[in-house]
């Protein structure tokens, strides 16, 4: 780096001449402490835009720190990372700086340098404060491309091409989402690919959990084990309907697990009984709530009794605690071999078959 802006300094003027450089630095220490009444004018203007930064700030710094901790065998706490980010900017905003994250080439060009505890960072503020209070005549001749050189060869390294190609073979819409948010960093930058790799996860996200899986299910032999009767051979009950669901109950996926039961339920003229197992389901939010107490008023007026099995502790709470009219008054079963055992058919057992 010296050499190359000595170079540029010797023959500026001739073979060399029209190479950028990093230019004079500005200097000194900038104060903005906050005036004694402050002024809320510009308060509604910039709310959206800084949380908008603060957001790709903090999945920035997140995701180089877990990249750079992965490749030592170390850990990364998300809420540690949270209050470290926001202490910083809360002393940045009375300096005059820049937002404050932890940005992908100036970490790993400090990885690639050795750093291994937070000395790093103090020893490199102290640099950063030294070229700001007079060394910053020393860079003015250093070429740009340098830099660019440097960050290049480090960020490189982030690169993960064997994860891509794990990802278009075990979950090809995670490697799109992958791919279209190393486009946007290309083309539009960092800050901008990183947002548009967040708005597509999150679209991602509620796509999946907007059709969640949901079988119908029977016992495997005379086990307590229950599996999905279009995968295993597994026996049912005549008039029974067990239907298990594997995902949360939330506002994206309410209408469609009670479109599916109604569906699964009345096309069923023999079915007396649905019991919904609730194995997989951590959380139910209010919407599913008045979903469940509709599909249970449905059920009623065909003459179906609707029940639980393997509700777990937060979820029944969650039931419990709304008002009488919307409280579900079913059979709640401990496990779904309970719910099985408990119900008598007029016939004997069948194989399974969705009219069995």
């Amino acid at each position: 780096s010296l050499l190359s802006a000595f170079m540029v300094f010797q023959f500026s003027g001739a073979w060399l001449a029209g190479v950028r450089t990093v230019g004079e630095l500005p200097s000194g220490f900038f104060s903005t402490l906050p005036r004694a009444i402050p002024d809320w004018s510009g308060f509604s203007a910039l709310i959206v835009p800084a949380a908008m930064i603060a957001t790709i700030a903090y999945v920035e710094s997140i995701s180089v720190a877990k990249s750079l901790a992965s490749r030592r065998g170390q850990r990364v706490s998300p809420d540690a990372e949270m209050r470290a980010i926001g202490t910083a900017n809360l002393a940045a905003s009375v300096v005059g700086t820049m937002p404050v994250a932890g940005g992908f080439s100036r970490s790993v060009v400090n990885f690639d340098a050795g750093a291994k505890t937070q000395m790093a960072g103090l020893i490199t503020a102290f640099l950063v404060a030294l070229a700001a209070f007079g060394l910053g005549d020393f860079f003015i001749w250093l070429p740009n491309v340098v830099l660019a050189a440097i960050i290049i060869i480090a960020v490189w390294q982030l690169v993960e091409w064997k994860e891509l190609r794990q990802l278009w073979a075990s979950a090809r819409v995670d490697a799109w989402c992958f791919i279209a948010t190393a486009i946007g960093v290309l083309v539009f930058g960092v800050e901008v690919g990183l947002l548009g790799g967040v708005v597509l996860s999150m679209a991602h996200f509620l796509i999946s959990s907007s059709k969640p899986h949901i079988a119908v299910v029977g016992r495997v032999g005379r086990t307590e084990h229950f599996r999905n009767i279009e995968r295993y051979q597994v026996h049912t009950k005549r008039g029974l309907l067990m239907i298990r669901i594997d995902e949360n109950l939330v506002f994206t996926n309410a209408e469609a697990v009670e479109q599916y039961v109604l569906k699964t339920a009345l096309g069923n003229i023999d079915v007396t009984k649905v019991v919904l197992v609730m194995s997989s389901v951590s959380r139910v939010d209010a919407t599913a709530v008045h979903m469940l107490s509709s599909l249970y008023k449905a059920l009623q007026l065909a003459n179906i009794e609707l029940a639980f099995a393997e509700v777990k502790g937060p979820v029944q709470d969650t039931l419990s605690r709304f008002s009488e009219e919307q409280r579900l008054h079913c059979i709640t079963y401990l496990s779904a071999n309970d719910a099985f055992e408990s119900y008598i058919e007029a016939s004997t057992f069948c194989d399974a078959m969705p009219q069995c």
